[in-house]
């Protein structure tokens, strides 16, 4: 019963991993775990509690999540944007469009926003500038960050 409990366990962490499991002959198969000649009676109930509080999701850098419903009844508490990653991510899409168009005219005009650190004026030339920041152009060349508060802005999933 620990080997059925350790395996659901790691399964459950793992996510990637193609794990079967058969009442009727007893067996759980999948993914370099394999669990033979175990019995597991009637009206059995195998249970996972797992808490990891390594990592808050606050404490994750460059990754994106779209389109994902984490649980029920979560909230997420808004908190203001982070304008030195911002700046950083703006600067590094001016200076790689190395001639005048509108995406680096738009980025300009954001990143001035940015470095005034005014919300408002940032989400507004982002809507007004909409064609450019979904160029394919800026989006290859923007941070995760940017693309992330850029992407919510617009409503973009």
């Amino acid at each position: 019963m620990e080997k059925a409990k350790t395996v659901i366990e790691m399964s459950f962490n793992k996510k990637n991993q193609n794990i079967k499991i058969n009442i009727k002959d007893q067996t759980i198969i999948g993914d370099n775990n394999r669990i033979d000649e175990s019995s597991v009676g009637d009206n059995t109930n195998i249970n996972s509690h797992n808490n990891d509080s390594s990592v808050k999701v606050g404490n994750i850098n460059n990754s994106s999540l779209n389109s994902v419903q984490m649980g029920n009844a979560n909230h997420i508490n808004e908190q203001s944007l982070n304008w030195v990653e911002l700046k950083n991510d703006l600067e590094s899409v001016i200076k790689s469009i190395k001639t005048d168009s509108e995406v680096k005219q738009a980025s300009i005009l954001a990143l001035d926003a940015v470095k005034n650190e005014d919300e408002n004026l940032f989400t507004e030339v982002v809507t007004n500038h909409r064609q450019e920041f979904v160029s394919e152009l800026f989006v290859n060349l923007s941070g995760a960050v940017l693309g992330q508060v850029i992407n919510k802005i617009l409503g973009i999933a």
